[in-house]
């Protein structure tokens, strides 16, 4: 079982020769043996998506020295387009995406494809993550993906946001070809949800109860900026609109769990808004609330409790209690 790292490279000088450091690292293979066949990364695809700082420069000399690095250069703009792109060339068996300022530690992709070998039927396997903001590695918090303790519900809670980060899964290569990442929404925020959804609906996830991918947070350049109200409100609902769109591809519309994980998620928005004194993207986003509140079944109190108040004044009481 042969693995491609695929990483998009956009103006990220500072981090990309550690993040390289750390896809090279993958190259051992602890768990071969005769009883247990040979795992390893093959190759580390560099896709370099414009970038004007000196990042294809380090990723050039340091393939100098790895030769199992390439720099591609994507022929379109946005991490969606470049992440394609490189799996149009990968040859591995399986895809491990990797985002230019993030890290993998020695063991990740031989802990992962450990687990693809004890469930062969699996085209997705996913671990957990620790989060560290950038410059305090030593300090992070470990997260889980969704949907381990059941993955036959995973489709329910991606339709509302990623399962993992980018990095904490691999992914079979023919199952990304089928499912490639939707770049359309290159131009937003997030929009990792609707690639995620899409693998996650179509493929079957095996999960590994180890934690080996490391996310860095709090980056300069960072897609992830949810304090932008705006922003964010615009690619997680873009995200989201493209999951209802692509059940409704296969004759679906979300169920009533997908339906209170969508009422969930734009009430979040919500509530967001609200703190950041927009009233515009508060109102957008507590009538998209609303309509998945209406779509809702449920006896559960405060879910019968917002459908008598309303997404305003469920959330307004929220906060005063909270206070």
């Amino acid at each position: 079982m042969l693995t491609s790292v695929v990483i998009p490279l956009f103006n990220k000088a500072d981090y990309i020769e550690a993040t390289l450091q750390s896809a090279v690292s993958q190259f051992s293979e602890p768990f071969g043996s005769k009883e247990e066949p040979s795992t390893s990364a093959i190759e580390v695809l560099v896709v370099d998506n414009g970038s004007t700082d000196g990042g294809p420069a380090i990723v050039e000399k340091f393939a100098r020295q790895h030769p199992q690095v390439s720099l591609l250069s994507s022929p379109g703009r946005g991490p969606g387009h470049a992440r394609n792109f490189g799996v149009s060339k990968a040859v591995g068996d399986w895809i491990q995406f990797l985002d230019a300022d993030d890290l993998l530690e020695e063991n990740h992709l031989a802990t992962l494809i450990h687990e693809a070998i004890k469930y062969p039927s699996a085209n997705v396997i996913a671990g957990g993550w620790k989060e560290f903001v950038d410059g305090v590695p030593d300090e992070f918090v470990e997260k889980r993906p969704a949907s381990e303790q059941d993955s036959s519900k995973i489709a329910d809670a991606t339709i509302a946001a990623s399962p993992w980060a980018v990095h904490a899964a691999i992914v079979r290569r023919d199952l990304v070809l089928a499912n490639p990442w939707p770049e359309h929404l290159d131009g937003w925020l997030a929009e990792d949800n609707a690639f995620w959804f899409r693998i996650c609906l179509y493929g079957k996830v095996a999960f590994s109860d180890t934690a080996t991918a490391l996310y860095r947070t709090q980056t300069e350049n960072c897609r992830t900026k949810s304090d932008d109200v705006q922003q964010w409100y615009e690619g997680v609902n873009a995200a989201a609109e493209e999951n209802v769109k692509t059940l409704g591809e296969s004759g679906r519309e979300p169920n009533a769990v997908q339906s209170s994980n969508l009422m969930r998620l734009y009430s979040g928005l919500y509530s967001q808004a609200v703190a950041a004194g927009n009233r515009e993207y508060a109102e957008m986003a507590a009538a998209r609330a609303n309509f998945w509140l209406c779509r809702c079944k449920s006896s559960s109190c405060s879910l019968s409790l917002r459908k008598i108040l309303g997404i305003q004044l469920f959330e307004k009481m929220r906060r005063l209690i909270n206070y």
